[in-house]
């Protein structure tokens, strides 16, 4: 299994990427301990790394996938995989 579905829980202003709004940007500031290290490893070739801004580009309704930019490039992820990065919101 590579995510977890358990909700993590995260400290000192941090948030998961899934609570971030449309159009706020935010510091990638980690992963859930949940989170298999297979899977991290693939996020991070994607450009989602710790200290990486990413922002919200599009939320979709019904829990659908959201729509995220990562150092110029666009990716889709879903709750499932958002919940698990650790993000502290920059605006």
């Amino acid at each position: 299994m590579l995510v977890c579905h358990m909700k993590p829980k995260f400290e000192g202003g941090n948030m998961s990427l899934w609570k971030l709004k449309k159009n706020q940007k935010a510091q990638i500031t980690g992963f859930s301990k949940e989170l298999d290290i297979k899977f991290k490893k693939r996020l991070m070739d994607m450009g989602i790394y710790e200290n990486g801004h990413i922002s919200c580009f599009l939320s979709t309704p019904f829990s659908g996938p959201r729509l995220y930019s990562v150092e110029g490039t666009m990716l889709s992820l879903t709750s499932e995989i958002a919940r698990n990065i650790q993000v502290k919101p920059l605006s």
